[in-house]
């Protein structure tokens, strides 16, 4: 009886200490929570972008000034064929979809934890030089099924000057300062498409906001007396301006300005937008 009894003890203390399945005894972790009912608080999340290009057909049109800057002389007639252009710059947002889809890096300098700040979403991306675009425009291209590319030099030109109309801004022959993000006291663009006056066509930001790359590598107009710089690497031109830029004096931006830097260059003044056929 003594061992018969030792026995059921010994069950009992195994059935506790949980060497039975589904035996173990759940801890006491005090009071079930309280379920909240308040939304959760969740970081933004980065809006979906699709490309918006216009469409915007070739001619022949007045290239250059020759009351410009010496890069701007002399002025010539150029023909571009007929091609398709992002409406706005290239957007944080459509940066950060590139970036998580591919794992690019290195990330723009402007942004923290890998991300866009909260609300600069539809801000256009700055800090990527030629590598960077390169490998946005092949990563678009994929995605589309369409091969995208940066302007050329003369279709950035084609498009800011409405074509054939030739005008010195998007919006006509005198700076409108409701037209273009210039003249701020530091370099921090606006929201994309909203203190722009666009082109006859639909594309805004032409002028202003930030300078924007071009495919075309550094190089004079026919005609021109200047030289090249010399570099150990390539130069490319770049267009529109930036925040920063003056409207007037002897370095006033408009559609004709065309200054070119090295294409390692990130920079808070510099993003970019993208053409096809």
């Amino acid at each position: 009886m003594v061992l018969f009894g030792l026995g059921i003890a010994g069950v009992a203390a195994a059935y506790f200490l949980g060497f039975f399945p589904g035996s173990k005894p759940v801890a006491n972790t005090g009071p079930s929570p309280v379920v909240s009912t308040s939304p959760a608080v969740t970081p933004t999340d980065i809006p979906l972008v699709k490309a918006d290009l216009v469409s915007i057909p070739g001619g022949t049109f007045r290239m250059g000034r020759n009351d410009g800057q010496p890069a701007e002389r002399p002025e010539h007639e150029v023909t571009v064929e007929a091609f398709r252009m992002d409406r706005t710059e290239v957007t944080n947002a459509e940066y950060y979809q590139f970036v998580e889809a591919t794992g690019h890096k290195p990330l723009p300098a402007d942004w923290v934890n890998g991300k866009p700040l909260e609300g600069k979403e539809n801000f256009p991306v700055r800090f990527v030089n030629i590598d960077d675009v390169q490998a946005f425009a092949a990563w678009r291209s994929k995605r589309d099924n369409v091969q995208y590319r940066l302007p050329t030099d003369a279709e950035w030109e084609y498009a800011a000057r409405n074509g054939s109309d030739s005008d010195l801004y998007p919006w006509g022959d005198d700076f409108r300062s409701e037209c273009a993000w210039t003249d701020q006291p530091n370099t921090e663009p606006a929201q994309v498409g909203t203190h722009s006056c666009p082109d006859k066509w639909g594309v805004t930001d032409l002028i202003g906001n930030v300078y924007e790359w071009t495919g075309s590598k550094a190089y004079l107009y026919p005609g021109s007396g200047g030289t090249v710089k010399e570099s150990k690497e390539p130069r490319y031109m770049i267009r529109g301006g930036s925040a920063f830029s003056r409207s007037s004096g002897d370095a006033a931006i408009t559609s004709t300005s065309r200054p070119d830097v090295a294409g390692s260059t990130r920079d808070k003044e510099l993003g970019f937008r993208l053409v096809t056929k």
